[in-house]
């Protein structure tokens, strides 16, 4: 058998293990120095944070069903789709609901263990699955609307609307990508910073509710900000409004990653980003104190929170 075999075993047996819940047999195959990105704030390393992770779960059945493994030197990719019964999933009560949902994971497998992990479940599903909704504020002179950044201001055009006589989904997600172009700039992530660093930013991850239908001629508006974050990605929330009716047309939250153009490998986004990252949040939630403390924000120590409310430094 080969490394690359021993590998795509040891993957999946991890996810075995996650749903059996036999932990410490987990342990057994994860370094001391385990990394998971995407984790919760300050999950330790190595198995202290598995056993931190997982008694975060609290009660659960779950089920992992693997799909599709990939290998390639020292790591395996691993798409699965979870089925699975939990008491609550970020504070929202699940009362027996079922859960199910894919995820990728990545492993780094070195000596026969897990030395870091990279997880993108589809977290949004779970929670609509439970009953939550994104609702937009429903009026344009609330301090949330107003607070958000204008990123993009347009017309529909007759030549965007399918044989429906709405505007087709393909131009939805064409004006989101603009506006978020729009947004990263604000941030600070511009073309001639990705030029002088060797950086840019690819999405990963976007998810869009159309919630009233657009018809050529319609003038529309697009309002974004941060929703929240980790060391070397960002979630943004995109609201677009007719501006006639002042009537939310569609949300899209979309999470982009920060890239090294030459290794193709993830980046650690810098402070100054974070700093007016968690601006935009407290400006979006109107936290005036908040926003001031954006200047103290230490990636180092702190994750972009997706309210700010408690981070006062």
């Amino acid at each position: 058998m080969s490394n690359l075999d021993d590998n795509k075993q040891i993957a999946r047996r991890w996810l075995e293990l996650v749903s059996e819940g036999r932990l410490d047999e987990l342990c057994v195959i994860t370094a001391p120095t385990w990394l998971l990105h995407g984790a919760p704030a300050r999950l330790p390393r190595g198995p202290a944070g598995l056993r931190a992770l997982f008694r975060s779960f609290g009660h659960i059945e779950q089920q992992w069903t693997v799909e599709h493994v990939i290998a390639e030197g020292d790591q395996v990719a691993v798409r699965a789709t979870n089925s699975c019964v939990q008491n609550n999933f970020l504070g929202i009560p699940a009362n027996g609901r079922r859960q199910t949902f894919t995820a990728t994971f990545i492993h780094t497998i070195v000596d026969g263990r897990v030395v870091e992990t990279w997880r993108n479940a589809d977290d949004l599903d779970r929670i609509l699955q439970l009953g939550a909704r994104i609702e937009a504020r429903s009026h344009a002179s609330e301090t949330g609307v107003h607070a958000m950044n204008v990123t993009y201001r347009g017309t529909v055009y007759p030549s965007q609307c399918d044989h429906m006589g709405h505007m087709n989904v393909m131009w939805y997600t064409a004006k989101f990508d603009e506006a978020s172009w729009q947004l990263a700039a604000a941030l600070g992530l511009n073309a001639a910073r990705f030029k002088r660093e060797g950086t840019g930013m690819a999405a990963v991850d976007q998810h869009i509710e159309y919630k009233r239908e657009l018809r050529g001629g319609d003038v529309v508006t697009i309002r974004s900000s941060v929703l929240d974050g980790h060391e070397k990605s960002i979630r943004i929330l995109h609201e677009m409004r007719n501006d006639e009716t002042g009537e939310v047309a569609a949300i899209s939250i979309l999470v982009g990653v920060h890239l090294d153009t030459t290794s193709r490998q993830a980046r650690a986004l810098l402070s100054d980003i974070w700093k007016r990252a968690i601006r935009m949040i407290a400006e979006r939630e109107g936290d005036v104190r908040a926003a001031a403390n954006a200047e103290t924000f230490d990636p180092a120590i702190d994750c972009v929170p997706s309210s700010v409310s408690g981070h006062s430094r």
